[in-house]
């Protein structure tokens, strides 16, 4: 036999005896923290059943079987596998996988009563790394994330986001660093095998390196015909379905609320009640409500606005955030609008600036007139365009 195949075949043989050899430790570790299964008759989401209760690591764990040989599968049931299974998905401080942290991470965040757009951007960024990395969480550290985040290109999909095989653009790449950041100091918190002191808070101290030619990000502004010519079709569209109930301009206040006076559709309108209107004086963003938290009071509203909302003591505004979407994307197909991402509000932000740059920011719930130039106002609109937008009636 050839001397080199004979040297990889003593090489595989050395590799299944290391393999067993501490597989045979993992079990014994297993058995040796684990007391015989009970077998009992229980119910089990009020349904009659057959239960295997096994104590591993001080810990009662539960097996329930259903169906009419349920008693002879719980007494068939092999438990090794299935303990092993459960005990890698367990947290086990600097052993802790990757794939176990992140879910711990947004079961807590889920607790906490996180939900709406920024929970599914953290979810999605977050999730993506994880997925496309792995391992420990005791194995990384910022330059690890730091080198990922600058090997990542646009994939070019839709009419929003960068070229595709583009490098991320420095806002992407921030995002990315902070929500990452954030998860990776939760873990600290728990002790899952990081220091909080390795990930500083925010990105300030952990820079992306060098920075990328970032490409001009469109900010998307409806003209003010097309405005009109939304509010005036959804006032007079008639909508079937289970989250329209055929009604009549049910949706126009709701795109009114976000057409003049900068409201999230939704993380705010979707839960924005009638009971929050004050009819021709203002209308409050409860804390509930609010993106930050906090109550926000809209005053000086324009006139416009109380033309398309209707006088009523309470109720939701909005019946359906799903709905609305729907109703929204089957009109503007049907009147050819293209609808840019938050184009009532980026509306809002560059026609509300020619009434008051503060006035504007203040309405929206911003303080920084930097984000507020950057990411929400377009400068090629005039005051002329500002007057016919907060002209619009019925």
């Amino acid at each position: 036999m050839d001397k080199q195949v004979v040297r990889v075949y003593q090489n595989y043989v050395l590799y299944y005896h290391c393999f067993c050899h501490y597989y045979c430790h993992y079990l014994k570790y297993i058995m040796k923290n684990t007391r015989l299964g009970v077998i009992s008759k229980g119910k089990n989401n009020g349904n009659d059943c057959w239960i295997l209760t096994i104590t591993h690591n001080g810990k009662r764990r539960r097996k329930f079987f259903t169906g009419k040989e349920a008693l002879k599968n719980a007494k068939n049931f092999d438990p090794i596998p299935w303990l092993i299974s459960l005990v890698e998905k367990e947290p086990a401080g600097e052993a802790t996988k990757l794939s176990v942290a992140f879910d711990m991470y947004l079961k807590n965040v889920l607790d906490r009563g996180y939900g709406g757009e920024s929970l599914k951007t953290y979810a999605y960024r977050i999730g993506r790394f994880c997925a496309e990395n792995g391992g420990l969480v005791s194995e990384y550290n910022p330059e690890r994330v730091v080198s990922w985040i600058r090997e990542q290109r646009c994939s070019g999909n839709g009419q929003w986001r960068g070229k595709e095989g583009n490098l991320w653009s420095n806002q992407t790449r921030t995002g990315y660093l902070v929500d990452i950041g954030v998860f990776f100091r939760w873990c600290a918190r728990r002790g899952l095998g990081v220091r909080l002191a390795d990930w500083p808070k925010g990105s300030d101290r952990m820079k992306i390196g060098e920075r990328v030619k970032s490409y001009a990000r469109p900010i998307g502004v409806l003209p003010p015909d097309q405005v009109h010519l939304l509010l005036q079709s959804s006032a007079t569209d008639f909508q079937e379905g289970p989250n329209h109930r055929g009604t009549r301009g049910q949706y126009v206040p709701a795109f009114a609320i976000m057409f003049f006076c900068g409201v999230r559709a939704h993380g705010e309108m979707s839960r924005l009640d009638y009971s929050s209107i004050r009819w021709g004086k203002s209308i409050r963003i409860p804390d509930m409500v609010s993106k930050t938290g906090k109550t926000r009071l809209l005053t000086d509203l324009p006139e416009n606005l109380w033309a398309w909302i209707p006088k009523r003591g309470g109720g939701r505004i909005m019946r359906s955030y799903s709905g609305m979407e729907q109703h929204r994307k089957r009109l503007c197909k049907r009147l050819g609008i293209g609808w840019p991402p938050n184009g009532a509000r980026h509306s809002f932000a560059t026609y509300g600036y020619f009434r008051g740059a503060e006035w504007a920011m203040n309405t929206m719930g911003h303080r920084s007139y930097d984000t507020f130039h950057r990411y929400y106002k377009r400068d090629d609109f005039s005051k002329k365009d500002s007057e016919e937008y907060f002209s619009i009636v019925p």
